[in-house]
């Protein structure tokens, strides 16, 4: 899966995609013009939506709305089952109707339990899928009240700092360099990443930079020692204490957990 999706369904033609993640997954905060729907099968997920925190159970779901900030990490414990999502991605275009009424506005709880008859993946046609989609936006827009969007996302600077980490993730990559490449003022870039984030830009890099090591750990196509240059750490030392800082387990330990 890519780590930023910003331009799929930026044609303004009906899209559709249906992700299945790897169990214990993790990614980093991010934002698209297109709707997602994150549903948890087995195990749990811990999921920012703007300011937002959840704890995301199997049997539950996030309908995630355009240009809504979200970033999610599983929750890895010896006790509790790996967690197992599915991810679909879908332009505003197969829900015209619902789009045109809502693109103001966003749910003021963007958690629905998942119908027990729904399976994504069974869903071969255009029309089963569109009236799958209808029946979630039916059931949020009956069941939570819906909020004015906020406007303090700035218009397309979340974006373009987002873009910036991942296109440097894996060389020196702080607020400094950012600033300057994106020709923002220093103390505005920081302000607004934190009022967006909550987040400092540096903690945001590191849970970034850990998301990518995940996932080529995933892979198994490389030592850890690979990895931790691949995403920019200076040191293996530091590449671990963060590692074990953001899973709360070791590379070795998470890389053993996939074999």
């Amino acid at each position: 899966m890519l780590f930023f999706v910003e331009q799929f369904g930026m044609d303004g033609k009906p899209h559709y995609n249906l992700i299945q993640q790897v169990p214990n997954h993790s990614y980093p905060y991010h934002l698209h013009r297109i709707y997602e729907i994150i549903c948890v099968h087995q195990g749990a997920i811990s999921l920012h939506i703007d300011h937002k925190k959840y704890l995301l159970t199997a049997g539950n779901l996030a309908f995630i709305f355009c240009n809504q900030i979200h970033g999610y990490h599983s929750i890895i414990d010896t006790d509790v089952e790996p967690s197992k999502i599915t991810v679909t991605l879908f332009s505003p275009e197969l829900i015209e109707d619902f789009h045109q009424e809502h693109m103001t506005q966003i749910p003021s709880d963007n958690v629905l339990k998942t119908p027990t008859w729904l399976d994504f993946a069974a869903l071969s046609t255009p029309y089963s899928r569109k009236s799958a989609l209808y029946y979630l936006c039916d059931l949020l827009a009956t069941s939570q009240p819906m909020e004015a969007a906020d406007t303090r996302l700035y218009g397309i600077i979340p974006q373009k700092i987002f873009t910036y980490v991942d296109q440097n993730f894996h060389r020196e990559c702080t607020l400094k360099t950012a600033a300057k490449a994106l020709q923002y003022d220093y103390a505005y870039l920081s302000k607004i990443f934190t009022q967006l984030t909550d987040l400092s830009f540096t903690a945001y890099v590191n849970n970034y930079r850990i998301a990518k090591a995940c996932s080529m750990l995933d892979s198994n196509k490389h030592t850890i020692t690979e990895i931790s240059e691949k995403c920019g750490y200076q040191n293996l030392r530091t590449f671990n204490r963060n590692f074990q800082k953001v899973m709360n387990l070791s590379p070795k330990a998470y890389k053993g957990s996939k074999d």
